[in-house]
């Protein structure tokens, strides 16, 4: 944590986090509710395999896929960010992980689709769920990450704690 931090520092810190964990659960509520409701089986294909859903409604499918894990890796982002400390750091972390995710990504798409043009697979609905799946990851933990560092909640929220003017420098988690 922060060299001298108090006992409302601490408090503030675990109360985030708890906040931070209690959104994710409502997301994951959320999310359920919209499968539950918005495909036949209340969703049945949904958790039988990647892209299935797309046979059932390919454009709530494809929302459901690419929303899901963005808004899921934007809060857990957002939520790593602001809670631990070098966030330099976090960034270079958050960085290369992108990065080798993404590579990842572009190569399991371009091998699949190489597959499906050579007729040695059939299923492009996985592929289209698994590629866009992954670029909203990368893209909610990217996100996440950029706007816990512009917003710097833990350090306003100190500031005001302590009744003091907002500074960076002095406010944020070292």
């Amino acid at each position: 944590m922060t060299k001298g931090m108090n006992s409302r520092g601490i408090a503030l810190w675990v109360v985030l986090l708890f906040l931070g964990l209690m959104v994710l659960l409502a997301h994951n509520l959320l999310w359920h509710e919209f499968i539950w409701y918005s495909f036949t089986d209340h969703g049945e294909f949904y958790y039988k395999s990647e892209g299935m859903i797309f046979r059932d409604d390919f454009k709530k499918g494809l929302l459901l896929t690419v929303a899901d894990p963005t808004t899921f890796w934007v809060i857990l982002a957002f939520i790593t960010t602001t809670l631990l400390p070098q966030e330099r750091v976090i960034f270079q972390i958050f960085g290369i992980l992108a990065v080798i995710y993404a590579v990842g990504i572009v190569l399991y798409g371009t091998t699949k689709s190489y597959d499906l043009y050579q007729g040695t697979f059939d299923n492009s609905d996985r592929v289209i769920a698994i590629v866009s799946a992954g670029f909203g990851r990368i893209l909610g933990a990217l996100l996440g990450a950029w706007s816990a560092r512009k917003l710097d909640v833990y350090g306003r929220l100190t500031a005001l704690i302590a009744r003091t003017a907002y500074d960076k420098e002095l406010h944020r988690l070292n």
